[in-house]
This record gives structure tokens, C-alpha cells and sequence, in this order.
């Protein structure tokens, strides 16, 4: 070969060489660029996702069986006060006295072991003594229509919640079960006449003994453990109860006759600390302000529902109803002005008057 064209062709392949390796190294030395980013906004900072809070827990102590009418109502309020306070709150219900009896349930309360708590109005007067005024006879008129005046915020109610807070106790809630009817067992009364010489099983109550009493019958505590047979024997010819007790009880086939008087409204008081109640956020008091107007209106429709189921199971049991006429029912009510003049400590005439005219 002619020494120039090697020496030409060499050259040339060097070249060729030479610019693939710039190439080559131009390339690793010019990274592709990255994504371009939006300009944040100014003033603005990235912040984390936002976690919802969990929920708190409020524990209810109640003496109810879960599997009760009674405990049907409970469970509504617990979705009631769930959802007004948009799950915020979860409510435990303790059942059957698992955190105590119905008689400490209040206490548990005030010594904030629970948040909520159930107790009859009796039993309720062992911390407010004026909540044993519910069970004066013939206050609350008019069936299941006086009753939801009474409850729908009347003056004397508003009373009675205002003396509990002053006990530290705040009333959010009301459960109601009908009234208290007179069942005998040996015939149908229809006028006080009826029931003279009666013997009639009362609670521990004076205010019970003293309106059995007034009508010329013998009050007679029986505990109800023992009212069955009693009854059965003849130890006592009846009582004033609730159908749903003749009726939960299987007490039908030792009565025969009821007397729908309407005697006395059956109510337990739902109760919170008054402390942990105003440390409540705004938003969650409110909601149960809220909780408050609509559980008791449905709770109320509950009890009215509950109360004429147990009816019919009774009449299919052979027990005989007999409602008053007005001028029979006048002839009760007549009788119990000295069982009102010896309470005035937890019903004052005016205290009673103002109840009454709520009413009308």
C-alpha cells in the first residue's frame, strides 16, 4: 500500500474515533432535564394529609335487660346521640346493672366512673327528692297526650332539670313506659266505691300507700320478687303497674281486670355529669340539645307503640279493660287532695298548678 493513503487512512479513523468519543462523553455529561415543577403559590406550606379524631367513648350504666322494650329505647337514643353528634361520640351501654344497679347509676355519674346514666324518677329522688313529685296521683291528665305536653318542655319539668343541676347532674334524655293502670284480681273496679277494703300491693312508697289509701283500699308492701304468688293466694286482691309489667311477667292468669286510670306516668331520668357536660365543645352541647328534642319525641312514640302491644297480649290472656267515663274518673281524683296536702315539700300548689295548666 502507498504509504500517504495509509498514513490518510489512519488519520481519518483516528478522527472518526475521536468524535465518537466526544460524542459518547458529551452524552453522560448532559443529563436529560427534570420535569419541570409548578411554581408554588406565595406564603403557601405543604401540609401533612388531616386525620380524623377518633371518637370518644361514653359509657351508660342502666339496670335494663338489652332484649326489653325498655332496652329497645335505650339502643335508639345511642344511635340518636351518635348521629347528632356526626359520630363523635359513641355510646357503651352497660346492661343488666353491669356497672351498677339502677339505684347507684346517678352516683356512678356524679363520681364520673360513667358518662350517662339511667334511673327511674323515684329512684332518681334519692339525689333530687322533687323528682318523687312525678308520682303524685292524677298529676299528669290526659293519657299519652298530657304526657307528651308535660315532657315537650313543660315549665314544672324545667323545674325538676333545674334542681338536678344544682345536684351537678345535667338531664339529657327521658325514657317513658305508659302509666300505672289498677289490675285486680276479683273484680272489675270502676269507681272508688269498687275498691274499698281492697287489699293493694305498694312499692316501699308513702306516696303510693297514701293514695291507696284515699280510695278506701289497704295499702300492703310485697316485694316483687313475691307479688306472683301473692297474688295468686289471695294475699293481696291487685296493684298498680304498667301493662308491660302484668305482661313481661306472665302475671295474666292471676288477674282478671283493669282499670285504665292512667294514675301515675312511669318515667327514668338519663342523667351526665353537669361538669363534663359544660367542658363540651359547643358544636357537640348543641347536639345534644338536638339529641334531646328528637330521641324524646321518638322514644315517646316507642312507649305508645310498646303499650298496645302488651294490651292485646293481655286481652288475648283473658284480662277485662275498663276505661273511666269522665265522670267516674273525677271520682278518683277527687279523693287525693290530702295525699297533695302532705306533699307540698316536693309538689308546691304552685309548682302544680303551673304543671296543670301546661297541660290544658
Amino acid at each position: 500500500m502507498n504509504p500517504r493513503i495509509a498514513e490518510s487512512t489512519l488519520t481519518g479513523f483516528a478522527v472518526v474515533l475521536s468524535c465518537l468519543v466526544l460524542m459518547a462523553v458529551g452524552c453522560s455529561s448532559s443529563p436529560a432535564p427534570a420535569p419541570t415543577q409548578p411554581a408554588a403559590k406565595s406564603g403557601a406550606t405543604a401540609q401533612p394529609a388531616a386525620k380524623s379524631a377518633a371518637p370518644v367513648v361514653w359509657k351508660w350504666a342502666t339496670n335494663t335487660s338489652e332484649n326489653s322494650a325498655k332496652g329497645d329505647m335505650q339502643k335508639t337514643w345511642k344511635k340518636v346521640i351518635e348521629e347528632k353528634t356526626k359520630g363523635q361520640v359513641q355510646v357503651e351501654i352497660y346492661w343488666e346493672g353491669a356497672l351498677g344497679a339502677e339505684q347507684k347509676a346517678h352516683e356512678a355519674v356524679l363520681q364520673k366512673a360513667v358518662q350517662m346514666g339511667l334511673a327511674s324518677n323515684s329512684n332518681t329522688a334519692a339525689i333530687v327528692p322533687r323528682w318523687s313529685a312525678l308520682d303524685m296521683p292524677f298529676l299528669i291528665t290526659g293519657g299519652y297526650d298530657g304526657l307528651r305536653k308535660f315532657m315537650a318542655g313543660s315549665p314544672g319539668l324545667k323545674e325538676l332539670e333545674a334542681d338536678t343541676e344544682k345536684k351537678g347532674l345535667k338531664v339529657v334524655a327521658y325514657l317513658q313506659e305508659g302509666f300505672r293502670h289498677l289490675f285486680t284480681t276479683k273484680k272489675q273496679v270502676k269507681v272508688p266505691a269498687d275498691a274499698k277494703g281492697l287489699k293493694l300491693r305498694t312499692t316501699p312508697s308513702a306516696l303510693e300507700a297514701g293514695y291507696v289509701a284515699a280510695f278506701g283500699s289497704n295499702p300492703s308492701v310485697v316485694d316483687w320478687g313475691e307479688i306472683y304468688l301473692a297474688l295468686k293466694q289471695g294475699t293481696v286482691d291487685g296493684y298498680n303497674v304498667a301493662y308491660s309489667s302484668v305482661n313481661n311477667f306472665k302475671h295474666t292468669d292471676a288477674l282478671k281486670y283493669c282499670l285504665e286510670y292512667s294514675i301515675v306516668p312511669i318515667v327514668s331520668v338519663i342523667t351526665m355529669n353537669l361538669e363534663h357536660y359544660n367542658s363540651l365543645t359547643p358544636e357537640l352541647r348543641q347536639a345534644m340539645v338536638d339529641a334531646y328534642t328528637e330521641g324524646n319525641k321518638q322514644v315517646m312514640e316507642m312507649s305508645q307503640r310498646d303499650d298496645e302491644v302488651h294490651k292485646a297480649a293481655l286481652e288475648k290472656g283473658g284480662v277485662t279493660f275498663y276505661t273511666p267515663t269522665a265522670a267516674e274518673l273525677k271520682q278518683w281524683q277527687d279523693l287525693v287532695g290530702p295525699v297533695y296536702e302532705k306533699n307540698l315539700n316536693v309538689a308546691p300548689v304552685d309548682w302544680v298548678d303551673k304543671v296543670r295548666t301546661s297541660l290544658k
